[in-house]
């Protein structure tokens, strides 16, 4: 039996408007819009106290997944590792009292039946393993004419100790043959690094990013991600069980657009998107979904 700091609730949606404004502060109540329910619990241990939830919705005619971990006020920073989830922020920049980390990003068709109940969290300096469950991570939704986004909301403090709210995401638009654009969205102070793109982009799709970031006088980097972070010895844990960290990343800081993509040559997949403060602190990462050109335009 599940105790009491272990709760599994399932809730029915209450349809709120305005969805899909840009909020740099996660917008919990545009969660569990679309059957079916979400799934959530709270946990209250050793002075730390937080709400977990992952849920499945249709928006615009996209699958999402989404996941969000919400601090209680009052209980301390929080670091976390929600790794099924892709949801991750570490003692490095953890998530202040009262805020919410959330991610989103497109997947196949998913039912109530779809559910990882083995996506435990661990959280706290003493590493503690809270249970949980989420709408399970398949191969992402084929690209057909649409946008999909990848997303990535939280809040940190700084080193002069502000609070500094933020939202990242990458997007990608198709026509069903071609990805016509390609947009890393980010605060301008923020670095943004995609681990692993040569495994779905061509020579010439990363050749195009950098030109864009370029012509925009964006700083970028392609590098694998532990080398590029700062060498502070509290960075080194974050990327310990980071799947493609020895992969080569894109490395973009504030936003870059690209409208030179290149053509569909297979089903979009996932690497992990990982934020950076100014002096290369990693913040926080995600999963991104990445479409596939490695046919090159002709």
């Amino acid at each position: 039996m599940p105790n009491a700091q272990y709760q599994w609730v399932l809730t029915l949606a209450t349809l709120i408007g305005g969805a899909g404004v840009a909020r740099s502060e996660c917008a919990t109540d545009d969660y569990d819009q679309t059957p079916p329910r979400k799934i959530s619990g709270d946990v209250t241990n050793a002075g730390m106290q937080f709400e977990w939830a992952s849920d499945f919705d249709q928006k615009n005619g996209i699958n999402y997944v989404w996941h969000y971990i919400k601090n209680a006020p009052g209980s301390e920073p929080l670091n976390f590792n929600w790794k099924k989830a892709g949801l991750r922020q570490e003692f490095v920049r953890p998530l202040p009292p009262g805020d919410t980390a959330c991610t989103q990003y497109p997947v196949v068709d998913l039912n109530d039946n779809d559910i990882d109940d083995d996506a435990p969290i661990i959280y706290g300096h003493a590493n503690r393993v809270q249970r949980a469950a989420i709408y399970a991570k398949e191969t992402t939704t084929t690209a057909s004419a649409k946008n999909y986004q990848s997303k990535l909301s939280s809040s940190y403090v700084d080193d002069f100790g502000e609070k500094r709210d933020f939202e990242v995401s990458f997007v990608y638009e198709s026509d069903g043959e071609t990805i016509s654009k390609l947009e890393i969205i980010a605060p301008e102070d923020l670095y943004v690094g995609i681990a692993n793109v040569e495994s779905y982009w061509s020579n010439t799709t990363i050749e195009n990013i950098f030109e864009a970031a370029k012509m925009q006088k964006m700083d970028f980097d392609f590098a694998a991600l532990p080398s590029f972070a700062s060498d502070r010895e509290s960075t080194k844990a974050f990327f310990i069980d980071l799947e493609n960290r020895e992969a080569l990343a894109l490395i973009i800081r504030g936003t870059v657009q690209s409208s030179k993509a290149g053509k569909i040559s297979g089903s979009p997949g996932f690497s992990e998107m990982v934020i950076f403060d100014q002096d290369r602190n990693p913040i926080a990462s995600t999963f991104v979904a990445l479409p596939v050109t490695k046919a090159d335009l002709q």
